[in-house]
Formats: C-alpha cells, structure tokens, sequence
C-alpha cells in the first residue's frame, strides 16, 4: 500500500478494496491498516506501548485453544495499554458501506476476551447496528 500525505482513510479504503483477491484479503489487510493507525496514530502510540496482530499475540501468550483453528473468534489485534499494562481487543470489519454490524458479531468479540481483555476497540467501514451497540 503506497503511502503519502494527505492521502484520506476512505483513500486507503478504495486502495485496498482495489487491490484484494477477496474476502479473506480484504479482511487481513483491513486489519493491517488498523495496526498501522494504532502504532503511528499519535492518539493511540500514546495509549499502548504494544500492539500485535491476534495470531502474534496468541503465539507469544501461548493461547493453543485459539490459535490455528481457522475459525474467526472475533479479536483481530491486541494492543497493551501503557498505563496499567491491561489488554484491548480490537476487532476490524472491513464491510460495504451498506452492511450493517449486528449484534452476533459484537457477541462473539466481547466473549472472545473475557478474562483477558479489559478495553475494546471495534474498527467498522459500515454503520452498527442500535442493539449492537447497547452491547
């Protein structure tokens, strides 16, 4: 993904919409986007001193019941915050601007974290839903 200054996120969006091979694609490099701005963005380098892809994080955590099934459990990046050291999930939705996130999704994000989470993010190109958002 080419950078450059002024480039807008809905600019980023099309590049990478353009540029996927599908879903799957899109959804990892949605996801790597999302890392990106909370590694740089000035806001959120301020608030983690760490931020990992899941599949890093897991790794290094030695989840084993998460990692490699395949199956999409909901939190797609880690970051730790720097005060307090806690974790926070980030789940990213790369979807068409006229799909809606519900609440199954949101569902199995929160419970993908208990126990281990303490903040969530949720990163969404579409609207969210009302009952989603009550979650």
């Amino acid at each position: 993904m080419a950078s450059g200054a002024g480039r807008t996120f809905d600019d980023v969006l099309r590049d990478i919409r353009g540029r996927s091979s599908g879903p799957k694609d899109l959804g990892d490099r949605f996801e790597r986007v999302i890392l990106d701005v909370l590694t740089h963005d000035r806001h959120y380098k301020n608030r983690f001193d760490r931020v990992w892809l899941w599949r890093d994080w897991a790794r290094e955590k030695r989840v084993k019941e998460r990692v490699g099934t395949g199956q999409d459990l909901g939190i797609d990046i880690v970051a730790r915050e720097r005060v307090g050291g806690e974790f926070c999930a980030v789940q990213c939705k790369c979807y068409a601007d006229d799909t809606t996130l519900g609440t199954s999704e949101v569902d199995s994000f929160i419970a993908a974290g208990v126990g281990e989470m303490k903040n969530y993010i949720l990163a969404c190109t579409g609207p969210i839903s009302k009952a989603a958002l009550t979650r």
